[in-house]
C-alpha cells in the first residue's frame, strides 16, 4: 500500500495554496496525496502536476476583508468565533474521513481545527508557515478583550502537532512543541525568462509590469491613466470580460504559470503577501507594493525584504488613481541586494520529514520524481 499524506490548507487567499503546492510537487510517486481546503479546487488543478484526492471543507476564515487592503477585525473575529465554537462536530467528521482513507501523515497551513483533527484521529502531523492566526488576531483583540480566549485555543491546538516547520519572514510563533527554521517554500519557473517573453510577445522595447494582488477585481484598475502610460505594458493573470487599454495584456486563470510571469516582467505592482513575495525573491523581481493595514505580516515584509530585494510602497489613493510612474521609475533604478541562501524550504521540509521517526514509514523522501500530470 502507498503511503498516504494529507496536506491541510487555509483557504485565505492564495498564496497558502502556492506554496504548498510548490512542496507537493515535490513529493515522490510513491505518496498517495490529499487536499483538504476551502480554497478553489481549479487552483489545484491548473497548476499541480500530480494526481491528488481534493476535500472541499472550511478549515478557517483568514481574514474577513473589507477589500483588497483593509481586514474587518469584528467581522474577523465573529467569524472565527463561530466557527470554532462549533468545531467538534467538524473535527470527528475530519477525523474519520482520514482513518477512513488510511492517512498516515498530515502536512498543516495553517488551521488550528485541522491540528485538532489530526490529534483525534492520531495522524501525525506537523505545520508549515511564517505566521500563525493567533498572532494575526492579537492586534484585533486588544480592544476585544472577550475574544482573547480564542488566542490561548489556538495555541492549544498548536501543541497537538509534532512540529512546526517555520518559514522565513516570520512572526512570534506561540504554543509549538518544536520549531525547526526552513527555507521559503515558492513555485520555481517551469520556463526561461526569454521563453516566456517570446510565447506571450513581450514588446522589448517597453517595460512589463505584472500586477498581482490574489484575485483584485478588475475595476478597482485605473485603466483610462494605464492607458497613457506608453512606455509600459501591464500584465494580469485573471479572468476578465471588460474591454482594457491595449497595453494590458490579460491572460485567463490556467493559461500562463504565474511564477513564469513574475519572471518574464521587470517589475511587480501587487500586495505583500507570502506566495508573491517568495516567489520575487526566487526571480529576484522588485516589487513596488500598495500597504496593507491591520495585518501583522505586512509590517514583517515591509521592515526585512529591503534587504533581500527592492521594494516601494504606492499609497492606495495613488495606486486608484493611477499616479504609478514615479514609484515604477524608482524601482527600476534600485540596486539588487545580494541573494540571500534560504530558497529551497520544500528540500528542507521533505529532509527533515525522511528522517523524522513519525514520518520514516512512508519514505517521504526517496530521490524519486512526482508523477506525470495523470489527474
Amino acid at each position: 500500500m502507498n503511503p498516504s499524506l494529507t496536506c491541510f490548507i487555509s483557504g485565505h487567499g492564495f498564496g497558502h495554496s502556492t506554496r504548498m503546492m510548490a512542496l507537493m510537487e515535490r513529493l515522490p510517486e510513491s505518496v498517495d496525496l490529499s487536499i483538504y481546503t476551502s480554497a478553489p479546487e481549479w487552483l489545484f488543478r491548473q497548476n499541480l502536476a500530480r494526481p491528488f484526492r481534493f476535500v472541499s471543507v472550511d478549515l478557517d476564515v483568514g481574514t474577513v476583508q473589507r477589500d483588497c487592503f483593509h481586514p474587518d477585525a469584528d467581522a474577523t473575529l465573529s467569524a472565527f468565533a463561530a466557527l470554532w465554537e462549533s468545531r467538534h462536530a467538524r473535527v470527528v467528521e475530519l477525523a474519520d474521513d482520514l482513518r477512513e482513507h488510511g492517512v498516515s501523515g498530515a502536512l498543516i497551513d495553517i488551521a488550528p481545527l485541522a491540528m485538532e483533527a489530526c490529534f483525534v484521529a492520531n495522524v501525525p502531523a506537523v505545520a508549515i508557515s511564517n505566521f500563525t492566526w493567533d498572532w494575526i488576531y492579537e492586534p484585533f483583540v486588544a480592544s476585544r478583550p472577550h475574544y482573547r480566549r480564542l488566542l490561548d485555543e489556538i495555541r492549544a491546538a498548536h501543541g497537538r502537532v509534532e512540529a512546526l516547520f517555520r518559514l522565513p519572514l516570520h512572526g512570534e510563533m506561540r504554543g509549538f512543541r518544536r520549531i525547526v527554521p526552513v527555507g521559503h517554500l515558492f513555485r520555481p519557473p517551469r520556463a526561461s525568462r526569454q521563453a516566456t517573453r517570446d510565447r506571450l510577445h513581450f514588446d522589448p522595447a517597453r517595460v512589463h509590469v505584472l500586477i498581482s494582488f490574489g484575485g483584485l477585481g478588475e475595476k478597482r484598475l485605473p485603466f483610462d491613466a494605464m492607458s497613457k502610460m506608453g512606455g509600459y505594458q501591464f500584465h494580469l493573470l485573471q479572468d476578465m470580460d471588460e474591454p482594457t487599454p491595449p497595453n494590458l495584456s490579460v491572460y485567463p486563470n490556467g493559461t500562463v504559470y504565474h511564477p513564469d510571469l513574475v519572471q518574464a516582467c521587470d517589475v511587480v505592482l501587487g500586495k505583500l503577501g507570502y506566495g508573491l513575495v517568495a516567489e520575487c525573491l526566487s526571480s529576484r523581481r522588485p516589487i513596488v507594493y500598495v500597504p496593507r493595514t491591520g495585518f501583522a505580516e505586512h509590517d514583517v515584509f515591509v521592515a526585512e525584504l529591503p534587504a533581500r530585494l527592492p521594494i516601494l510602497p504606492l499609497s492606495e489613493e495613488d495606486f486608484l488613481s493611477g499616479r504609478w510612474l514615479e514609484a515604477l521609475e524608482a524601482i527600476l533604478r534600485a540596486p539588487l541586494p545580494p541573494p540571500g541562501a534560504d530558497l529551497d524550504g520544500a528540500r528542507d521540509i521533505l529532509g527533515k520529514l525522511g528522517s523524522a521517526p513519525i514520518f520514516a514509514a512512508q519514505t517521504l523522501v526517496t530521490g524519486g520524481t512526482c508523477r506525470e500530470n495523470r489527474r
